[in-house]
């Protein structure tokens, strides 16, 4: 079933590049008022690893349950839209493969800052998001950084990390890789 997914992963990936009319990575000079800028919408394909981080008491009681929150590989989208050159917001929707399928929903306030001219932008964000298995729900509060690198002025790739503090006493680390598209 991995596999079957990140072979999908993959070839989403490759239609997305395919349809932005990208032949090969040209060499670029990015110009950050042209590649980041106020006003700007993007769309992320993101593929994502979650791992939970058990107390030694929650892992003794979750080595008992088969339904228990493991870590685990999965995919998801994004959609994000900037006020400014620096600021703005976004929301992304993920799922991971654990003992039973988690997906989530959540937002996040964005503070981005382009390096001049090379085509890199650092980020922060914080936010909140909903959590649901087949059995149950439950809200977070997370927190994360990440960087993004712009390949052409309107694809890029982006990497980050997000600590995630959810209601029921279960925190997770989750790291991310993705294409970006910006529109």
């Amino acid at each position: 079933m991995k596999h079957i997914l990140l072979i999908g992963i993959l070839a989403g990936l490759g239609v997305a590049v395919a349809n932005a009319g990208i032949t090969s990575l040209p060499s670029i000079k990015h110009h950050p008022r042209e590649a980041y800028y106020a006003g700007e919408m993007t769309f992320d394909f993101i593929s994502v690893y979650a791992d939970p981080n058990l107390s030694e008491e929650q892992t003794d009681e979750y080595e008992m349950d088969e339904d228990a929150l493991t870590a685990g590989f999965g995919g998801g989208i994004a959609a994000s839209y900037f006020y400014t050159e620096n600021f703005g917001v976004t929301t992304r929707a993920y799922w991971w493969d654990t003992a039973t399928v988690l997906t989530s929903v959540t937002a996040s306030a964005v503070y981005r800052y382009p390096i001049d001219k090379s085509g890199f932008a650092p980020y922060g964000f914080v936010g909140g998001g909903g959590h649901f298995d087949s059995e149950e729900s439950f809200g977070s509060f997370h927190a994360g950084v990440g960087l993004e690198y712009r390949l052409t002025d309107r694809v890029g790739v982006v990497a980050d990390y997000t600590y995630t503090w959810g209601e029921n006493s279960i925190d997770w680390s989750l790291y991310t890789l993705g294409m970006r598209l910006q529109f």
